[in-house]
């Protein structure tokens, strides 16, 4: 009788056990999914980027050079060429 007690409290301990370290497995796996998630979400985006660069230029550069710039964007605007009449796959802005 004894035997059987003992096997038996054997038993329940490895089941438990083993149960353990498979939830301890999975909570070790979901934090790192976290971490993963985090790390990339961390990361910044192209149009943060854009927006700093441009933050950057406005703050370093002097009128004549602003002019410069917004002239040439205004002519790249009203050439025409972002609205291309190439198919839908060459086109640049949508």
């Amino acid at each position: 009788m004894r035997l059987i007690k003992l096997l038996s409290l054997s038993f329940l301990l490895i089941a438990t056990t083993s149960c353990l370290n498979k939830n301890s497995r999975k909570s070790n796996q979901q934090q790192t999914q976290k971490t993963d998630t985090m790390e990339i979400n961390k990361e910044p985006t192209l149009q943060s980027m854009l927006d700093a660069q441009k933050n950057k230029f406005a703050a370093k550069a002097d009128e004549e050079t602003k002019r410069i710039y917004k002239e040439g964007q205004e002519s790249i605007e009203n050439s025409g060429i972002l609205e291309s009449k190439h198919p839908k796959k060459y086109r640049f802005s949508e």
